[in-house]
């Protein structure tokens, strides 16, 4: 097993039978998609998150070419946060919205990320489905395959 950060993840000249990306930030995001769109085959790539987490959807949250968005997305959280009843039902408001976006869609979050993450990227993993379940992979033995 030889154990990269994920910076020097585009310097590995041979592909190694299996990629393993441990973490559930965005570096570890963009590791997956750097390596889903370098030819990687998602089934030679593993992400191990150890929860899920919140991301904030680019198309809201970046202005420029998507400007009438980002104020579009300004008034649907201010509605959010005044008509909710509790965080959940933030949460849910915001989810629905599609403000806020997830990974792994059959997981509820327990984290909120402050990254921003563009729906291209996660229709990646929606096609793939290349990480699994911290919970199983803690208990097995470090050579095990998720």
């Amino acid at each position: 097993m030889k154990c990269v950060p994920a910076g020097n993840v585009t310097q590995i000249t041979e592909q190694p039978h299996q990629i393993i990306v441990v973490g559930a930030g965005k570096t570890a995001l963009d590791t997956c998609v750097w390596l889903l769109t370098n030819g990687v085959p998602p089934a030679q790539i593993r992400w191990i998150k150890p929860r899920e987490g919140w991301w904030l959807n680019r198309r809201y949250h970046q202005p420029h070419k998507y400007l009438p968005d980002f104020f579009a997305g300004v008034g649907m959280q201010v509605g959010a946060f005044a008509e909710a009843t509790s965080i959940d039902d933030l949460f849910n408001r915001l989810k629905d919205d599609e403000i806020l976006l997830r990974v792994d869609t059959s997981i509820r979050p327990t984290m909120m990320h402050g990254a921003i993450v563009s729906e291209t990227e996660l229709a990646l993993y929606d096609r793939s489905r290349t990480w699994c379940d911290w919970a199983v992979c803690a208990a097995s033995r470090p050579t095990a395959s998720c």
